[in-house]
């Protein structure tokens, strides 16, 4: 990354360093990897030197407020406490000082961080103002790394304790109001990186926003139908796959399976795709051989 420079959309969609180097999107997801879930310098920095050492590229996370937990949990804090004050209205720029020795560890290290803001259901208890300003920050305080945006984690996906009466009316809002921060990246970020959105699993003929032209690349998330919307969606081939595998956060640490690895490798070869897909946990070895000895994919067995 610090050689080739930052990512770029080519002009066959797909993705290039700066000095026109083919990237290979290749990721990890560690949702939580901004808290004290995983510890720094140590736990951070064994897993950072593991994940490099099979062939990964890219990091992706959420700068604070990650996902499956509620608002101002004790584990979506890291060793400053949490990401804003507990109206929403203020940053706390403690808490954006233990997160840039991760991202810049990660840079340091040749991995490309791809930075979600927060997870999708915290729009409402954030309100529209608040995210706004609570991105441009992340735009100010981040923007500078070789990084890539996303504008939520799971954009549709409604608070789970919300009542069932409640849901389709704040997925709507959801939808509409993830489009607008969208647009506010868009218009904020001045060195214009990648902008993608990571979709859950109720968006619905593929929009986890309202307006897809905001994105520069969509990302699909298999473990949840992501397949099954792709061709009724009649998207273009500039996507890539989110992972299904191991992922960092409290609750749910499930491996991926040798057969969703098999099915990834198999289901994204577009004729023009963005990247690849980011292989789950249990299966890196895998990936990292198709790397080193140039297999085809169709040798996955």
């Amino acid at each position: 990354m610090l050689k080739h420079g930052v990512l770029k959309i080519g002009s066959t969609k797909n993705i290039f360093h700066a000095d026109g180097t083919p990237f290979l999107w290749l990721a990890d997801s560690w949702w939580h990897g901004m808290t004290t879930l995983l510890k720094w310098p140590e736990n951070f920095q064994t897993l950072t030197t593991d994940r490099k050492d099979k062939g990964l590229s890219v990091i992706q996370f959420a700068i604070g407020f990650p996902c499956d937990i509620t608002e101002f949990d004790p584990r979506g804090a890291n060793e400053a406490g949490f990401p804003t004050s507990q109206d929403y209205r203020r940053i706390n720029p403690a808490y954006l000082d233990r997160v840039d020795l991760r991202v810049r560890h990660l840079v340091d290290q040749g991995m490309v961080p791809n930075i979600l803001g927060t997870w999708g259901d915290y729009l409402p208890w954030f309100g529209q103002e608040n995210m706004r300003r609570y991105w441009r920050y992340v735009i100010a305080w981040y923007g500078v790394y070789p990084v890539t945006w996303t504008v939520a984690g799971e954009t549709t996906l409604t608070y789970y304790l919300l009542e069932p009466e409640r849901k389709a009316a704040a997925l709507r809002m959801q939808r509409d109001g993830w489009a607008e921060v969208a647009r506010c990246i868009k218009k904020t970020d001045p060195f214009q990186r990648i902008l993608t959105d990571h979709p859950g699993p109720s968006s619905g003929g593929f929009q986890p926003i309202s307006d897809m032209s905001l994105l520069d690349i969509i990302m699909v998330q298999p473990g949840h139908r992501g397949w099954d919307d792709l061709p009724d969606a009649g998207v273009s081939p500039s996507f890539w796959s989110s992972d299904f595998g191991g992922r960092i956060f409290p609750g749910w640490h499930r491996n991926g399976t040798s057969i969703f690895t098999r099915q990834s490798a198999s289901n994204f070869r577009p004729s023009s795709p963005v990247g690849h897909p980011p292989s789950p946990s249990e299966s890196i070895r895998r990936w990292s051989r198709i790397i080193t000895q140039r297999r085809p994919l169709s040798t996955l067995r």
